[in-house]
């Protein structure tokens, strides 16, 4: 997707910071506020960051199965929040898990 930078006008919500996990493979697929659509692959790569605009102080997200049924994952903020930096980590494979994505999000209004 297209590489956004968040505007100098922009300040930190420091409220406004989420983790969440990405348990449906390495790959994260979302469309922000502009309708830009944007994939992270971790496959090959150990991690990642991108800002993007948002509306109403949420983005959804998908990934693994959600691509392929329509589901989707919320990461919300407060309602203020306009733009998301997010960084994006692949998590090796355990004992009883495989791997995954770590999502680190914060919100500027």
């Amino acid at each position: 997707g297209k590489t956004y930078t968040v505007p100098v006008s922009a300040h930190l919500d420091g409220s406004s910071r989420a983790e969440d996990c990405a348990r449906g493979g390495l790959a994260v697929e979302w469309t922000d506020a502009r309708g830009e659509a944007h994939r992270v692959d971790l496959t090959h790569h150990d991690s990642c960051g991108v800002s993007f605009p948002i509306t109403g102080g949420s983005w959804d997200w998908k990934d693994g199965d959600n691509m392929k049924d329509g589901g989707k994952n919320r990461t919300g903020f407060s309602n203020e929040v306009n733009w998301v930096v997010a960084s994006f980590t692949k998590k090796p494979a355990g004992m009883f898990t495989d791997a995954f994505v770590a999502i680190e999000s914060v919100g500027y209004e």
